[in-house]
């Protein structure tokens, strides 16, 4: 089993990376032996916020062992490839579509002519996203994992819980979420849903509804540091009993500092709840480079990931970030030897060990 679903994602990844390197190949002199990032962006004529992302393709080509551009009959066979593949690891044609279109509209989206978002949510549409977050085996063995921790510490708290979910999305996470901790004896005390985005507050509105400890409210990550927790604080952001991410933590500009400030915004002994890619699979490049890019060009990363292009921790960054700021880590899931860490997704969570001054 493990060895079919990593078989699956590795051919997804194929598809991506042999699209790429016949764009880049057709489009500018790469490979050629001194033709560098700089060259080939000019060539493909991208947008100036996007250049770094052409950038990173080649790291990542590189990395992977594709070094010449695929001959037409590799490509067919990648193609081939693909719809077993998503129906063996549960993606259905809605992410087999924007694999495809993703590199068809690859000189649109270079140019900034198409946006990522309209191909992530077409006419506002959440299917596609749905899938990749929530319905597929992975998602959906982490999300209700999620679940069963944050209900195992809604219990252990003995309180109605004060819960903040970073980055909510379509609701992907919370799905799970606010029916398990509904059910614990207490119950939810406050759910304080957050974006960047209006758009998707207003999605989590349609979706759950007016409970009265439901708050939509927008909030940038980067606004969670050690050295704005009194603001936090008076904000209401204090003395939560969980604090929720699902595959968005790694947005943060500096997760150390991020660490360091949910460590003052939870209560002792509350529980940091995160859904984690571990490591960036090729089927990703084609879409959510473009959505990380910033209108100077790359993100900026004052971490560990400072000077890089790199988006993802890993399981053991995480590990250390987290321990470093007085959390204590829980096993990681999945477990070693479980099929779905193919996947490279992590259920990663920790309890605030951090003790308040008297």
């Amino acid at each position: 089993m493990e060895e079919a679903l990593a078989a699956a994602v590795a051919d997804l990844d194929n598809l991506v990376l042999l699209g790429l390197a016949e764009f880049l190949g057709r489009e500018s002199d790469w490979p050629g032996p001194d033709v560098d990032a700089g060259q080939v962006a000019d060539a493909v004529k991208v947008e100036a916020r996007h250049r770094w992302v052409v950038g990173h393709w080649l790291s990542e080509l590189d990395r992977a062992g594709v070094r010449s551009r695929p001959s037409q009959r590799e490509l067919r066979a990648a193609r081939r490839a693909c719809a077993p593949a998503l129906l063996r690891l549960g993606y259905g044609p809605a992410l087999g579509d924007l694999l495809v279109n993703s590199l068809r509209l690859l000189p649109e989206l270079l140019t900034g002519v198409v946006n990522v978002q309209t191909l992530l949510y077409p006419d506002g549409d959440v299917a596609t996203t749905e899938v990749a977050y929530r319905t597929n085996a992975v998602s959906r063995n982490l999300n209700q994992l999620a679940a069963s921790r944050a209900a195992e510490t809604a219990r252990r708290s003995g309180r109605a819980v004060r819960v903040l979910e970073l980055g909510a999305g379509i609701g992907t996470t919370a799905a799970d979420l606010l029916p398990a901790l509904g059910g614990t004896p207490a119950g939810i005390g406050e759910y304080r849903y957050t974006d960047l985005s209006s758009f998707f507050l207003h999605h989590g509105r349609e979706r759950f509804g007016s409970a009265p400890y439901l708050r939509f409210e927008v909030l940038d990550i980067d606004d969670i540091g050690p050295e704005n927790i009194e603001q936090l604080q008076v904000s209401g952001l204090c003395d939560l009993d969980l604090v929720v991410a699902g595959t968005m933590a790694h947005n943060a500009r500096d997760v150390d500092r991020l660490a360091a400030g949910l460590t003052g915004i939870l209560a002792p002994g509350g529980r940091l709840i995160l859904i984690e890619p571990v490591r960036e699979h090729a089927q990703s490049l084609t879409t959510m480079p473009f959505a990380l890019s910033t209108a100077t060009g790359a993100p900026r990363r004052t971490d560990l990931r400072a000077g890089t292009t790199r988006t993802y921790l890993s399981a053991q960054e995480w590990t250390d970030v987290l321990t470093g700021a007085g959390f204590r880590v829980d096993p990681i899931l999945p477990a070693p030897h479980d099929p779905l860490r193919a996947f490279s997704q992590a259920l990663i969570t920790a309890t605030n060990d951090q003790r308040r001054s008297q």
